[in-house]
């Protein structure tokens, strides 16, 4: 059967795969760029604030060493105003190179500018008495002042006056500028972090692409190896169908063959038994003449006898073609049914009519019950009637002799009328109660070989319960009897054909 469209077009390859990859890639990225500006940030911060620390450190070291200096020219102020400066400032300025090693020169200066005692220098005659020079040329006025800066170092100067205000002299330190200045900022490293934050955000952008990109190719490989899988599934259920489309083509096919085929069966086996019957009837005609010596007696009464067998032969022969007659009518659906209102004890009496005498010559009890109270059916008489002769006759030849069958006519609350036909016969198993309903099947056992029959009888007659709405089962144990149960509904509605296979 050929193809008419791709497997995919009932089963389309799954596409969520491709969502899925891109959004793991945008959450990588944005997880990446994410931590890259923290990164940044933290680092500015960072940068921010060691500046502010340096500026703070160098703030105070230079605070402190003014202050360490302030107090050297203090001393030294108080000892230019002494009686005796050169004594008193001698010993304080011999130690103060020694205490303060960031000192170049110290001295102690009278109204004129003459170097009244001095420190141990580390500067040149020239460069300390340009720096003496400075500090009596600059403004007295000032309490402490700076002298101009050379060589990286710049003169402190205080000035020493008496209780007037007239100048008594000064006192002068030499130091480094830069310890007594305030320091610069820190150099800005901004430039320096976007650089380094470049580099690693490269860095670890390689290293997140190369992982980004390793998940994407095996993102990639799994959705191809999903979707061949998924390819070859749909493929497969696309073959399957198919299968089971030309199993189903080519079962219908032997269906309406063997449809056909029993139908040509069923009109063989109708137009047989009704040829049949014509060259039967007269069989049974002529050997009830001779039996009965209608025409004047037989020398030699072997002869009644042998006319009385073939009277019993085509007898039941005819039984069997009409059995036939009619599963075949069955079989084709042309079996129907005209149901009317037939009272209970009539339906009885017909039917015990045709059973009594094989009853009796068994010494076998029949009895009947609930003729009287039941309701009449709605039935057809000539159906009813064969459904009830089949259900007596089997009873009666597979009951033993001396035994008992009660046929018992009973109402249901729905209108419905139930005829049971039970006995105490041989019994048969589940097996064997499926066998019996099916054309030509009989049960098993001793006394079912040794009774004729052609199986016919619980077929028909439970396909014409059906046409009748009804139904018919049966419920028995091996050794403990059967119990035939027909069920008539209370209205025959419209009648319809019931194949005999069907109602098996």
């Amino acid at each position: 059967m050929a193809m008419t469209s791709s497997p995919f077009a009932a089963n389309p390859p799954p596409v969520g795969a491709r969502f899925t990859i891109a959004a793991l890639a945008l959450i990588i990225v944005a997880s990446f760029a994410g931590l890259a500006a923290a990164d940044r940030s933290e680092r500015l911060a960072a940068d921010a604030a060691r500046r502010s620390a340096a500026l703070r450190n160098a703030g105070a070291d230079a605070a402190a060493t003014l202050a360490r200096h302030e107090r050297l020219l203090v001393r030294l102020v108080d000892a230019a105003g002494s009686g005796d400066p050169t004594a008193t400032a001698a010993p304080i300025l011999a130690a103060a190179a020694a205490l303060d090693p960031g000192l170049y020169a110290a001295a102690v200066l009278d109204a004129g500018g003459t170097v009244v005692a001095r420190s141990p220098s580390r500067l040149d005659a020239a460069a300390f008495a340009a720096f003496a020079e400075a500090a009596t040329s600059a403004d007295a006025a000032k309490g402490l002042y700076r002298t101009a800066a050379r060589d990286g170092l710049v003169g402190l100067v205080r000035v020493c006056r008496d209780a007037e205000g007239k100048v008594l002299g000064f006192a002068l330190a030499v130091v480094e500028t830069a310890a007594v200045s305030a320091a610069p900022p820190p150099a800005d490293d901004t430039a320096a972090i976007e650089r380094e934050w470049r580099a690693a955000w490269l860095r670890n952008g390689a290293l997140v692409g190369g992982i980004g990109l390793a998940v994407a190719l095996v993102a990639a490989a799994l959705d191809r190896r999903r979707r061949r899988a998924a390819w070859r599934d749909a493929e497969s259920r696309a073959r399957e169908a198919a299968a089971l489309q030309q199993n189903v083509a080519d079962l219908t096919a032997a269906a309406s063959r063997a449809d056909e085929a029993s139908r040509a069966k069923s009109r063989f086996f109708a137009q047989v038994t009704h040829e049949l019957r014509t060259p039967l009837n007269a069989i049974l005609g002529f050997s009830e003449t001779i039996r009965r010596e209608m025409f004047g007696p037989i020398a030699n009464p072997r002869y009644v006898d042998y006319a009385g067998l073939i009277h019993d032969a085509g007898s039941h022969l005819l039984s069997l073609i009409n059995d036939l007659l009619d599963l075949s009518k069955l079989e084709e659906g042309r079996m129907e049914i005209a149901p009317i209102r037939v009272s209970a004890a009539a339906l009885a009496r017909s039917t015990l009519d045709l059973v009594e005498m094989l009853a009796r010559e068994r010494n076998q009890t029949l009895a009947v019950a609930g003729v009287e109270p039941c309701p009449d059916l709605t039935v057809d008489p000539r159906a009813a009637k064969q459904v009830l002769v089949n259900l007596l006759s089997n009873a009666i030849k597979f009951t033993p002799v001396g035994g008992r069958i009660e046929l018992r006519f009973a109402a249901r609350a729905d209108g419905a009328v139930v005829i049971t036909v039970a006995d105490n016969g041989a019994g048969m198993s589940p097996d064997d109660i499926r066998l019996a309903f099916e054309p030509f099947g009989r049960a098993h056992g001793e006394l079912t070989a040794r009774t004729p029959g052609t199986g016919l009888g619980l077929p028909i007659a439970r396909a014409l319960m059906r046409l009748h709405g009804g139904d018919l089962t049966l419920t028995s144990k091996p050794g403990a009897g059967t119990t035939a149960t027909a069920v008539f509904p209370a209205e025959t509605r419209a009648p319809a054909a019931v194949p005999a296979a069907a109602a098996a």
